[in-house]
This record gives structure tokens, C-alpha cells and sequence, in this order.
């Protein structure tokens, strides 16, 4: 597989989405985790719960290389660098996936009716960035489940290597699927800019109504798993308790 060009950047700081290492729980640049706190080094969108709710906190952040955009339900976030805008519709996709190794059809509109999903895209399996996110999110799969939130990752590798990707990586607990003809990839307009045979690395919390809820971009792989979970806190804090 072709590499990118080095980010110039320490390795700590941005992870290079192409280059091998195995995964580990390293923690580092990117964004800070929640709205109304400090971010760094990317970017995240999320539209505001309803008045009533708990609200995530109204001080402005401090700011570096990375912006954040929050909105009332009336009045949308524009994203700062993930491609859909905060209060779009997602566009509905149906994908061959793999969860602990064996393949299926994974429907977005599917998954929805259970509850909202984490569709977050990388630029390819077993490399140093895509593997240590899919780490993270398998490690934060109780957190997720427990919100009522399914996860699915998207690349444009074929479904046999994500196959073996779902198990050695993903620890069998979530799927991920394969846009191997970039279809959902540019209908998401999340091709990697420098490289665009591959997704860039962007997240986004999707719900059940199938709008986009909150959007999450970084080249860094360490924030995106605890950005969408602290969005998801802050969405199901707005609706009504679960039966």
C-alpha cells in the first residue's frame, strides 16, 4: 500500500492514518472531549439539547487550532471541518460489514430504528491512527451500548480485510463496513483531502431521526471516541427517560 506524506508533526500529536504500529491506548492530541471546554487540535459541531435540558455549559472555550460550534434547536451549527453540517439528514447507506469476523449487510436506516449510531470514518484498517481509534471504540463499547448507541466504522478497504480487522482490532465488538466504491464516502464528502482514494478521519453521531447531531474531525485519532460519547451524554440528557 502507497504511504502519505509524513505529517510534520510528532508521531504523539498526529498520527499518521497510513503507517503501521500496532494498537495501543496512547493518548494525546486532538480535541477536547466534551462542549464548553478546552479544544486543541480539531474540530467539533453539536447542536444543542432543548432549553429544558441540561445544558453542556455556556463559558467560552479557549481555542487552538480547532473551533467549536453549538446551536439552539432553532438556529444550527455550521461544522468547522467535518463535511456534514450539524442538523443535516445523514445519508442513508447500506454496506457490507464485519463484526467478529463474519460478514453481513449493515443498513444505516436499520440501525437507527434501534437508536442513534456513531458512523465514524478512517483512512485504513491496521494502521498506527485507524488502529488505535478502533481500539478506543472497542474499549468504549459498554459506555456506548449503555446510552443505547451502536458504533459502525467506515473505509474504503475490502470487506476481507476488515473482516480480520473486526476481529484482531475491533475485539469483536463493533462492525465496520466496507465502502470500497466510495459511494457513502463522497456522500458524506469525507474522502482524506491528500489522498482522496481514502476516508478522512471524521466522526458523527447520527440520530434516530436521522440527523446529524454532532460532528467530531481530527487527523489525530485520540479524541474522536470521547468527543462522541460526551455529545451522546448531552443528547440523551434531552429526551425523555427509557423505559
Amino acid at each position: 500500500m502507497p504511504s502519505l506524506p509524513s505529517f510534520s508533526t510528532t508521531l504523539s500529536q498526529f498520527q499518521s492514518p497510513l503507517v503501521p504500529r500496532p494498537p495501543s491506548g496512547t493518548t494525546g492530541g486532538g480535541a477536547v472531549t466534551k462542549p464548553a471546554v478546552e479544544l486543541t487540535r480539531g474540530s467539533l459541531s453539536l447542536q444543542s439539547p432543548p432549553p429544558h435540558a441540561p445544558s453542556a455549559g455556556s463559558p467560552s472555550p479557549s481555542q487552538s487550532q480547532g473551533a467549536l460550534h453549538a446551536s439552539t434547536p432553532a438556529s444550527l451549527a455550521s461544522p468547522a471541518s467535518a463535511a456534514l453540517q450539524v442538523g443535516a439528514r445523514a445519508p442513508d447507506f447500506t454496506v457490507p460489514a464485519a463484526l467478529a469476523g463474519k460478514s453481513f449487510s449493515f443498513s444505516l436506516a436499520g440501525s437507527l430504528a434501534k437508536g442513534p449510531v456513531v458512523v465514524y470514518f478512517f483512512p485504513a484498517a491496521f494502521t498506527t491512527g485507524c488502529s488505535i481509534e478502533a481500539h478506543e471504540f472497542a474499549e468504549a463499547m459498554p459506555e456506548f451500548e449503555s446510552l443505547g448507541a451502536a458504533v459502525i466504522g467506515v473505509s474504503t478497504d475490502d470487506i476481507e480485510k476488515l473482516a480480520r480487522f473486526s476481529v484482531e482490532v475491533c475485539q469483536n465488538r463493533f462492525p465496520v463496513g466496507s465502502d470500497a466504491g466510495r459511494t457513502v464516502v463522497k456522500a458524506y464528502d469525507a474522502q482524506l483531502a491528500i489522498r482522496p482514494d481514502y476516508a478522512d478521519r471524521i466522526s458523527y453521531l447520527v440520530a434516530p431521526d436521522g440527523v446529524v447531531i454532532a460532528s467530531y474531525a481530527s487527523p489525530s485519532p485520540d479524541k474522536h471516541v470521547e468527543t462522541m460519547l460526551a455529545a451522546l451524554r448531552v443528547w440523551r440528557q434531552s429526551q425523555p427517560a427509557r423505559k
